[in-house]
């Protein structure tokens, strides 16, 4: 399957048709602009509407397009009896399904699939209705799961397309990343090292091909300038160019088989994955189906080890595709040239590593303990010009942070109306210095605690400024100011270097473990790719050129370009990049402005890369999230104690907890912890209300749909700002 990354915005404007005159549709008002006018909701799709005879009442209504002005659509409601609508609307979707072709299961998947997309404003089509059948049959999952994926896409406007469902179901019910990511991440170096082999094998292949001293000439500088050579490398080939084809030849080959143990890729490897990438970027079945005939005709590749099978392969393929069933054909095929490739070993032929002798090893050890030399560690601190830099930058905060903090308590003292913009102002200051800080990645945990505690303090205050009481708000100011002032930012890099008597020095970085704080959470998150796409917007409407930051999902998706990748690899990296993108997806708030985060988060737990996933619930405001008032659920998977589900629900910066566990002394195992964990929660602002402990099995349902519940906001306060 072929990915591509495409603005939603855009994706769903291509697929749109115009709205024919005198049709019905189905239409949910986002936005009422006017007594006349407002944003509605059709088919996924935000348009202006104008409506005769004023905007009705309702949320979701049946609309009848009467004419066009402009780029404002005007339509009139249709009013039904309730009873009359609700069962001609039922008589209507089971007819339209029917002349779909659907019938028997399937029919009964679509219909509950259909009214979900009819509840929040969509409008059913037979070609629709099709799709979503397809989907429906070949995706993996439960039909519950598959129904919760179109209810998430549809509560986020989303086109119901192929691409959106995959990448949503993904995202919400797909396997582990942690692995992928890990098995992938062994593979990236190599890939470097196999593209230089190819270029240098088909250059082979160019100058014995020719006889021309020139143009081997100019294929070799060519190759030389554009080629990832060291210095070494590239003088011997230089050196060889006065000597002839033949030296240029030995020297090529000297390069191809360089490397400890890496596979030089062999002419049927080449050919194997150039047929791959076919399998999965050619839309045209019939033309991938050509180049494996070919492929299976060649007579090295008959006479391969596992041939018998991968023509079977083949001819299932081949019948497949002729009833309908693509993407089982390219699924077979994929199987067919892995296994045939792990069966071969000959497509890839290791160099064996040059090792030293049991003798060899003896006679250094010897020669080294014969010295006596005589060493010694020094703990060095070195601060660079950024690190340097980076404290000159948090002073200057704290600075500006002190001075809103002075005025806001002479505006309190005169108890000024214009005090509560100051703390606004204060707020968005800190939460900024949290989350876009560069000076918060080196950082100790401390001190963005005490940066998270000044924020909570101050929309405290706030909210007693709002309530009339000036005396406590000024003592929180007070306070918070003491706080901020008390901060110490000195980064530096520790090194140890060890000394050795009539050697050069040699360093070695001290292994300082990462804290476990939010900013290098949202630090994960970003490196996961999940804010690429808006961090390069961002700087293209600032006018800026946009940074080029590494992150997984580019990684995954220039492994997938490149083809390096072995078949079973390639597609588990599809998947992860699938389950990437959905998240983002489901970033996207729903129409009743809840914010919802479905996060795959790979943390390193005991030395291994383990799969969070998280599940955040907010209300949201000016893409803002009330972290004062959310609910939280995730799920860990621990060797002793097995799964166990925590659900956070915060309510007015109280916090409920439930642990779910099948582990009947989970809460004696839980109470060495919990004294040091409720002290955290204090530190950044949060009062801790109940605990307690279920059954994991009983209970997870249970948790998830309360994760997802909407939750009532008595103050409107603000969080942080989730686009960075």
């Amino acid at each position: 399957m072929q990915i591509q990354l495409t603005d939603t915005n855009q994706a769903a404007a291509a697929g749109t048709r115009p709205l024919a005159i005198g049709q019905v549709y189905t239409v949910s008002i986002k936005e009422r602009l006017s007594s006349s006018a407002a944003v509605v909701s059709l088919n996924g799709r935000e348009m202006k509407m104008a409506f005769e005879g004023g905007v009705p009442s309702e949320q979701r209504i049946l609309i009848e397009i009467t004419s066009r002005q402009n780029d404002t659509v005007i339509a009139k409601q249709v009013v039904k009896n309730v009873e009359s609508a609700q069962s001609g609307t039922s008589l209507d979707l089971d007819g339209l399904l029917r002349t779909a072709g659907l019938e028997g299961a399937s029919l009964k998947e679509v219909r509950q699939a259909a009214r979900i997309l009819l509840d929040k404003g969509y409008s059913m089509t037979s070609e629709l209705a099709k799709k979503l059948q397809q989907w429906m049959k070949t995706e993996a999952g439960t039909v519950a799961q598959k129904l919760e994926t179109i209810k998430a896409a549809a509560g986020r406007g989303l086109e119901m397309t192929d691409f959106h469902l995959k990448a949503i179901h993904s995202a919400l019910h797909g396997e582990s990343i942690s692995r992928v990511m890990e098995e992938v991440g062994k593979e990236l170096p190599l890939l470097e090292s196999r593209r230089e082999t190819s270029s240098i094998l088909r250059l082979i292949a160019a100058i014995e091909s020719s006889e021309d001293d020139a143009f081997i000439r100019k294929q070799v500088l060519a190759f030389i300038k554009g080629a990832k050579l060291d210095a070494g490398e590239k003088s011997a080939l230089l050196k060889s160019l006065p000597e002839g084809k033949t030296a240029i030849l030995h020297t090529l080959h000297s390069l191809g088989q360089k490397g400890s143990g890496e596979a030089v890729l062999t002419a049927e490897a080449e050919m194997l994955k150039s047929l791959l990438k076919t399998i999965q970027r050619q839309p045209d079945m019939e033309q991938v189906l050509n180049q494996v005939r070919t492929f299976s005709q060649d007579d090295r590749v008959q006479r391969m080890e596992n041939y018998t099978d991968f023509s079977t392969a083949v001819a299932k393929a081949e019948g497949l595709s002729a009833s309908g069933r693509e993407l089982s054909a390219r699924k077979v095929l994929t199987e067919a040239l892995g296994q045939l490739e792990e069966r071969n070993p000959e497509l890839r032929q290791p160099v064996k590593e040059a090792l030293l002798t049991a003798e060899e090893l003896n006679s250094i050890s010897q020669a080294v303990q014969s010295l006596k030399l005589d060493s010694k560690n020094i703990l060095v601190t070195e601060i660079s010009q950024r690190l340097a830099q980076l404290t000159i930058d948090f002073k200057q905060t704290k600075r500006d942070i002190g001075k809103n903090l002075d005025q806001s308590l002479q505006l309190l003292s005169n108890r000024q109306p214009q005090v509560k913009q100051v703390l606004e102002s204060t707020i968005k200051q800190l939460d900024t210095a949290i989350l876009k800080g560069d000076y918060m990645l080196y950082a100790d945990m401390g001190t963005e605690k005490k940066l998270l505690l000044a924020s909570s303090r101050l929309q405290e205050a706030r909210s007693l400024l709002m309530n009339g009481n000036f005396g406590e708000a000024s003592q929180i100011v007070r306070e918070v100011k003491a706080s901020v002032e008390g901060l110490v930012f000195k980064p530096s890099d520790v090194k140890v270097k060890h000394f050795v008597a009539g050697m050069e020095e040699q360093q070695v970085q001290v292994y300082k473990p990462e804290q476990p704080s939010g900013r290098q959470m949202l630090e994960l998150i970003r490196k996961l790719g999940m804010m690429n796409e808006a961090d390069t917007m961002k700087a293209l409407l600032d006018g800026k050129q946009p940074e080029a930051r590494a992150n997984v999902k580019s990684a995954l998706l220039h492994a997938l370009n490149d083809g390096g990748l072995n078949p079973k690899l390639a597609a588990q990296a599809e998947q992860a990049v699938q389950t990437i993108t959905g998240q983002q997806l489901l970033a996207k708030p729903d129409s009743s402005g809840l914010q919802q985060l479905a996060l795959h988060l790979p943390l390193m737990l005991q030395k291994q890369v383990e799969d969070v996933k998280v599940f955040v619930q907010a209300n949201s405001e000016n893409e803002t999230l009330d972290w004062e008032n959310c609910s939280l659920y995730f799920v860990l998977e621990t060797k002793r104690l097995g799964e166990i589900g925590i659900s956070l629900t915060a309510n007015n910066r109280n916090l409920f907890i439930t642990f779910t566990s099948d582990k009947k002394d989970l809460s004696q195992r839980l109470e060495p912890l919990a004294e040091t964990t409720f002290e955290r929660l204090g530190e950044i602002g949060y009062s801790i209300g109940t605990v307690q402990v279920k059954p994991f099995k009983r209970e997870t349902e249970e948790m998830e749909q309360q994760a997802r519940t909407p939750i009532i906001n008595p103050f409107a306060g603000k969080g942080y700002d989730r686009t960075i």
